[in-house]
């Protein structure tokens, strides 16, 4: 828990600095939000990796290993997107913004296309 109370604190104060150089300098501003979305980036990867081998240990396991590959892909990409559309946001780029979430559920759909195909001819063997 104390590692989210450090990321908050890192997002309270490069907020409170992008909002301070807002007015005198605003590519500063801008730099100072986009370094500080990295950094916590960073932390939040580093944080996340464990849980990924948790989980990529109990695919392999169950012998579900797509489905893990699925999931963690998709979560990925999520954040990612997420992360980038926010950026383009704060930018005041709410084209770029909706272009780069569509493009990322697209992507998500794209991945999780070999599962769906899988379930579906499942279900069709359950019918027949």
């Amino acid at each position: 828990m104390t590692v989210l109370f450090k990321i908050c604190a890192c997002a309270l104060i490069g907020a409170i600095c992008a909002m301070t150089l807002k007015n005198s300098a605003k590519n500063a501003a801008i730099t100072v939000a986009i370094l500080s979305s990295l950094l916590i980036i960073g932390a939040v990867i580093l944080r996340f990796s464990g849980a990924v081998k948790t989980v990529t240990d109990i695919m392999k396991d169950g012998g579900m290993t797509n489905y893990g590959k699925v999931m963690i892909k998709s979560l990925g990409i999520g954040i990612v997107v997420n992360t980038v559309g926010s950026i383009c946001r704060d930018m005041g780029e709410t084209s770029l913004s909706s272009g780069v979430e569509l493009a990322g559920k697209i992507e998500i759909l794209l991945i999780c296309l070999p599962v769906i195909t899988e379930m579906l001819s499942f279900i069709k063997e359950l019918l027949i």
